[in-house]
């Protein structure tokens, strides 16, 4: 299946019945990277209601192997993600939290647009494929709602410099935020920590 195909009715009500109603109460890693596999695959992911989307704005296998070789080379334990769309990259750092057996908010996302609907709007589909495999809003993530050139320099003023292991920036797509981004994020990484 190529990304540009959409899925029969009957393959949506199949995959549907795998992703959208998948719950990964006991935290398990293993469940949360076989959900991604799964909706990579079949390039589908589902609203909280459980309709059907295409993905078509995600972060590709080859970078998830190396998210995850960044994540266990420094041991991370606080991550951050500047974009969020759909949570491909999002739940490769909830595996890793998971399987790191880290507490508290341990990933912080910054997308302005994850729950509203249209063009460059997200549904709530990445928050959801989060709760789906167990890493829970509030209690090992927190989402900022703000652009990153507003809701970066706060995070440093709040929580200061080095307190961040890795980062990955992939949101906004213009020079002058990417650039924003990539100084900020080197502002709060610690010593070792990796930006992408």
């Amino acid at each position: 299946m190529a990304y540009y195909d959409v899925l029969s009715s009957d393959k949506q009500d199949e995959i549907r019945g795998i992703l959208a109603k998948s719950k990964n109460t006991e935290k398990d890693p293993d469940f949360t990277k076989e959900y991604l596999d799964l909706t990579l695959k079949h390039f589908a992911v589902f609203t909280p209601s459980g309709e059907y989307r295409r993905l078509t704005s995600h972060t590709k296998k080859e970078e998830h192997e190396q998210i995850r070789k960044a994540l266990k080379q420094t041991k991370a334990k606080h991550t951050l993600e500047v974009g969020f769309a759909y949570g491909t990259s999002a739940l490769v750092f909830a595996e890793h939290h998971q399987r790191s057996g880290n507490t508290g908010i341990s990933h912080t996302i910054i997308d302005p647009n994850q729950y509203e609907k249209g063009e460059g709007h997200w549904e709530g589909i990445g928050a959801e494929n989060l709760k789906r495999c167990g890493f829970i809003k509030g209690r090992n993530w927190r989402l900022v709602e703000e652009t990153s050139a507003l809701a970066l320099p706060e995070l440093l003023r709040k929580l200061k410099r080095g307190w961040l292991d890795v980062a990955l920036i992939d949101g906004w797509h213009l020079f002058d935020y990417t650039l924003l981004d990539v100084f900020y994020c080197i502002e709060m990484v610690r010593v070792g920590g990796i930006v992408f």
